[in-house]
């Protein structure tokens, strides 16, 4: 008589182990997963937000640098036509108002921005006026950690200037802009005028 082994019963399910060991690796897949998302949100909001300051700090230079082509050395009623220090700078300008954008008074077309770096909330405040008293105020850029002005005499660079004073125009007025995420951009505007310069 032939003797057949036992048969083994068919495993069927997993067993605690095998289980375990599954759980394991999903969560582990699952964090890797998380955190490749998260460092991607993280990269995105840092390339935004560089974005957001490198358009701002390009938007602020292109309105100094529009002021600046414009300025005049001085006018008998409102001063001097370019005033500053390494914190902040004030112009005179030429420039023609929309018709009817200053409500009916009709101004001349001398007009007059200021621009401040205040240190303590990290941002550049922005004014504007006309002769008329029309006035306009703004935040032009935050995020920063410095803001400088230099003003060149064609010979020295000075933290300081005054085309009344002096009874001329600088040669050229240098902004360095440095934002919290640590960039710093620069700009060098050569003042048109500067060379004839008498107020």
């Amino acid at each position: 008589m032939i003797r057949h082994a036992p048969r083994t019963r068919a495993r069927v399910g997993f067993t605690v182990i095998e289980v375990m060991v599954a759980v394991a690796l999903l969560l582990l897949l699952l964090g890797a997963v998380m955190s490749l998302m998260w460092s991607a949100q993280d990269q995105r909001s840092r390339v935004s937000a560089l974005a957001g300051s490198t358009r701002d700090v390009l938007a602020l230079f292109d309105q100094i640098e529009a002021d600046l082509t414009t300025a005049i050395a001085a006018d008998p009623r409102e001063g001097s036509g370019i005033r500053g220090d390494d914190r902040s700078i004030r112009i005179l300008f030429r420039s023609v108002w929309l018709r009817g954008s200053l409500g009916d008074l009709t101004p001349r077309d001398l007009q007059g921005a200021s621009y401040v770096f205040v240190s303590g909330s990290h941002r550049v405040e922005g004014e504007r006026w006309a002769v008329s008293g029309e006035h306009s105020k703004a935040t032009l850029c935050d995020r920063l950690t410095d803001v400088r002005f230099r003003y060149s005499d064609g010979l020295n660079w000075s933290d300081e200037f005054d085309a009344m004073d002096r009874s001329r125009m600088p040669m050229a007025v240098e902004i360095r802009v440095t934002t919290l995420g640590g960039q710093t951009w620069q700009r060098i505007v050569r003042i048109p005028d500067s060379a004839e310069g008498d107020a």
